[in-house]
């Protein structure tokens, strides 16, 4: 059984616990892996795409704050960017999602864009949309 951790960057409460979940369930020995997300879409090519451009995005922006420290972009952008509460996850930029993987998804993410069988929601805040069909499946589990 493998588990992929839906999450943005660790700059907020809310991915560091995500990130954290990923690190215990690796440190139990399971095969954890966080998945950062960028722009999310149905069609599943536009979609590969749209995470390739997003990490090619993120590793400009990580080198260009690490190659010019004293910039007022890196001085504004740097918790963001480059600081990591939880190290030693593994981060995948295109998972492989089959019947064994349970994927968990943050209350941000709509829908089950990796398109996976089983599926958690750790909602961290609220649930936002208690009726709304699109965002949420009958077959999740949710945590909160």
């Amino acid at each position: 059984m493998k588990f992929v951790i839906v999450s943005t960057k660790q700059s907020g409460g809310g991915p560091i616990v995500l990130y954290r979940l990923a690190k215990t369930l690796e440190e139990l020995g399971y095969d954890a892996s966080i998945f950062n997300i960028g722009k999310v879409s149905d069609n599943r090519f536009k979609f590969v795409l749209k995470q390739l451009n997003y990490w090619f995005n993120e590793w400009i922006r990580c080198s260009l704050i690490k190659l010019f420290p004293n910039s007022n972009r890196a001085k504004r952008h740097y918790q963001g960017y480059v600081y990591f509460p939880v190290k030693g996850c593994k981060r995948k930029i295109i998972p492989i999602v089959d019947d064994d993987t349970i994927v968990v998804y943050p209350e941000i993410v709509r829908g089950n864009p990796l398109h996976a069988k089983h599926v958690v929601r750790w909602l961290l805040y609220y649930n936002c949309f208690p009726g709304d069909t699109t965002w949420y499946s009958n077959t999740d589990l949710f945590i909160a």
